[in-house]
């Protein structure tokens, strides 16, 4: 003979009834709530309905079994059509964690025994095949998920990967370019350097004749070449502002302000070309701080 599923109604008399339930002194802990949950296909429980049983109390199963079958029902058909897994927990002695369980099955919205789903799931006609179908439906739709949840899963960590190492990469193209930035810092300084330097050797050179004509007393270079450096020395460091300063404070003849000015320029504009043409001239090293022409 076979077995005879237990209701959702024997059950809970069962249940609040119980007298196995007991402390560690040995007292009997009554049934203290009753709670319906629903089952999702990855396991997880959600909340439907929870009903409190104050000790003290007397209760009809039949009514406790007939709220709880709404409670379910109401949310299953909000789930829509289809099998749906939910469970009914009891309670014993305020505890938080039930002591005991009995699984409910809908379809299309309505509770049906083990019995019926027995019947359902075998019988070989249309409602035994949407039966079949369903299951099979249900357990494709788990087996997806689970491929769905392993894909997701595989490329955040791809992705946390990759972005790990694009990471890595910025901060070696930026430490690179960083130091680049340096060394061409410190080249242009040497040049710059070199510049400044050979423009004074270029000056203090220029000085030489007018210099050993002073200290000797003899015109060892000819005066007019001593006469044009020193004229020309002066030039690289006034400006047309700086003429006209010395001209209103007498120094320098108010007849003679054009002829200066002029030869500023000119001495500008020649210190310009000469720098014009060197850099067109390629360096004799790689190291422009080392080349004679300063490039």
């Amino acid at each position: 003979m076979s077995r005879k599923f237990q209701t959702l109604e024997a059950w809970v008399g069962d249940a609040i009834s119980d007298q196995d339930k007991t402390d560690p002194t040995g007292a009997v802990k009554p049934c203290t709530g009753l709670a319906a949950l629903y089952v999702t296909s990855n396991g997880a429980t959600k909340e439907v309905h929870a009903t409190p049983l104050p000790p003290g109390k007397t209760y009809n199963p039949a009514s406790l079994a007939n709220k709880l079958q709404q409670k379910i029902e109401g949310y299953a058909q909000d789930l829509g059509n289809g099998t749906h897994q939910f469970m009914v927990h009891a309670f014993y002695g305020g505890e938080n964690q039930p002591s005991a369980a009995h699984p409910i099955r809908t379809i299309d919205g309505q509770v049906v025994t083990g019995d019926e789903w027995g019947r359902i799931a075998e019988t070989p006609n249309e409602k035994g095949l949407t039966a079949q179908l369903m299951r099979h439906l249900e357990a494709k739709d788990t087996m997806l998920m689970k491929v769905l949840e392993g894909t997701f899963g595989q490329w955040a960590s791809e992705r946390t990967k990759l972005q790990a190492e694009v990471n890595d990469a910025y901060e070696i193209v930026r430490e690179v370019m960083m130091r680049q930035a340096a060394d061409n810092h410190a080249n242009n300084m040497a040049q710059l350097e070199f510049q400044r330097t050979s423009q004074e050797r270029k000056a203090l050179m220029s000085m030489v004749p007018a210099i050993a004509n002073g200290l000797t007393g003899k015109e060892i270079f000819p005066k007019g070449s001593a006469d044009t450096a020193m004229l020309d020395a002066m030039a690289r460091n006034m400006t047309p502002d700086m003429v006209d300063m010395a001209v209103a404070a007498g120094m320098i003849p108010r007849e003679m302000q054009a002829a200066v000015v002029a030869r500023i320029l000119e001495v500008r504009q020649r210190d310009h070309d000469e720098q014009r043409e060197l850099a067109r001239v390629p360096p004799a090293n790689r190291d422009g701080a080392q080349d004679v022409q300063g490039n």
